[in-house]
């Protein structure tokens, strides 16, 4: 499929003569990338913060929190994120942290490794390496 902006359209019809159209645009690319990785606020000095980000090519994403020594911290995974721009309100393209760990408990302050892993349908993986600065 060549790169660029294209539309599924799915028709379903029962014995009734009932119809049911639906479209879903996405977009290819040739290169499987992250165009945009932005930790907000950076640092974090409240209870709420967001990774936003874009990719190229749609995909599974999984994000991991690390401490600076490397002990995993927490995880997250998103489904079937679409590649670039179609979620204007940035609702698909983020990870939201609350600054706890997987426990439920809040975190220290102090410097987190967060790597971004995409993995699209082709099975090809990418990933991308950010910092979070967490002050209390």
């Amino acid at each position: 499929m060549p790169p660029g902006l294209h539309t599924l359209r799915l028709s379903v019809a029962d014995r009734a003569g009932n119809v049911a159209v639906e479209e879903l645009d996405y977009l290819t690319a040739a290169e499987f990338r992250f165009t945009d990785l932005r930790p907000a606020p950076n640092p974090i000095r409240g209870n709420d913060a967001r990774l936003v980000f874009r990719l190229t090519q749609t995909a599974d994403v999984r994000m991991d929190i690390y401490t600076a020594d490397g002990r995993l911290v927490r995880s997250d995974e998103l489904l079937d994120v679409v590649g670039d721009g179609f979620d204007v309100d940035q609702t698909r393209e983020s990870f939201h942290w609350d600054l706890t760990n997987a426990a439920g408990r809040p975190v220290a302050s102090g410097v987190y490794i967060v790597q971004l892993t995409a993995r699209n349908g082709a099975d090809e993986v990418i990933r991308r390496t950010t910092k979070w600065a967490v002050i209390r």
